[in-house]
């Protein structure tokens, strides 16, 4: 399966953000007077239109809502089915198999985030959070997953009935498993850890390696 980003004027849009958008991809040195002016036309326009729906807001508030580009675009997500491009919609998602499908929303979903991060600075986490993630996913599929968090290099916490993450693809892992027992009002915390080839029980944190991350800048 194969699956991409489109992302493109909105369809009711005007000739004037088509144009802007041409004039935004070329280097300021590549543009022509008329680029420049076709330009400083639609964002002036684009300001108007901002202070009409909110006369009380300040300019600082004018101006980021007039320069928020995502509103200007819709982003899609295409798969291709036998040589061609298809946008996913509710009808077209549910074709495929339960795996399929949760694909087909899992992956994009890491690959913005991924993008996104970028961002950041480099210390800042990558968090996601996932709830019974890989529902419906087999285990070849759930191993590849695995690879893409660590590929993106993405943090996660994740939650399952069954998922443990113990997978070649995945580095090193801690996991919590609860338990209950009828009759105890308590939960059970159990600590494990996975190093990429076992998994073990161990109650025990890695406080130096957390003390030198902590004072690794200083």
């Amino acid at each position: 399966m194969r699956l991409r980003f489109r992302w493109h004027p909105i369809s009711d849009s005007s000739e004037e953000l088509t144009v802007a958008c041409k004039a935004l991809l070329r280097k300021p040195s590549a543009m022509s007077d008329e680029d420049r002016a076709a330009l400083g036309q639609f964002l002036q326009q684009r300001i108007a239109e901002a202070r009409s729906r909110d006369d009380v807001g300040t300019w600082q508030q004018h101006l980021a809502d007039a320069l928020d580009y995502r509103s200007w675009f819709t982003f899609d997500i295409e798969r291709e089915t036998d040589g061609r491009w298809q946008r996913l919609t509710r009808r077209t998602h549910g074709t495929g198999s339960g795996g399929e499908r949760a694909v087909a929303l899992i992956i994009p979903m890491l690959a913005a985030l991924a993008a996104y991060y970028q961002s950041a600075d480099r210390d800042a986490p990558r968090i996601i959070l996932m709830d019974e993630a890989f529902v419906g996913i087999d285990n070849e599929m759930r191993a590849k997953f695995m690879d893409l968090m660590v590929q993106f290099d993405l943090d996660f916490m994740m939650t399952s009935e069954r998922e443990w993450g113990c997978y070649p693809t995945m580095p090193a892992l801690a996991i919590y498993h609860l338990s209950t027992r009828r009759g105890v009002d308590a939960i059970l915390a159990t600590r494990w850890v996975w190093n990429g080839n076992g998994r073990t029980q161990s109650d025990v944190h890695d406080r130096p390696r957390q003390l030198e991350m902590f004072t690794a800048e200083s």
